[in-house]
């Protein structure tokens, strides 16, 4: 009766050591996969670091080519505001054309008589 109580002693003992064994493997896994998932999770923040970096890159170049863009706008007026110079200009070449042959007309006339 004692050899059957140590032998269940003995086989309770090494389920119980088994146990330990499989709840420490299954620990070890379990930390290695949140390992994983915490570098998964540095890697996505770092990712999203540098594209916070490249948007802010972005909206420099992209302020800086508005302000050039203005810059140029001031020096040399865009196709609208140059028609109306544009426009001036052919009508005072127009009027001094004009002047030029109604002066010759007189002139003709002044000669013929």
């Amino acid at each position: 009766m004692l050899a059957l109580a140590l032998l269940f002693a003995v086989i309770i003992g090494l389920l119980w050591l088994i146990a330990r064994l499989l709840q420490r493997y299954f620990d070890a896994y379990a930390y290695l996969n949140r390992a994983d998932d915490d570098d998964r999770l540095q890697q996505h923040l770092q990712e999203e670091k540098e594209i916070d970096t490249y948007r802010k890159r972005k909206t420099d170049i992209n302020s800086v080519i508005d302000e050039r863009l203005s810059e140029m706008e001031k020096r040399f007026p865009s196709q609208q505001s140059a028609n109306e110079p544009t426009e001036m200009f052919m009508t005072a070449f127009k009027n001094m054309i004009n002047n030029a042959l109604s002066i010759l007309k007189e002139e003709k006339r002044d000669s013929g008589h």
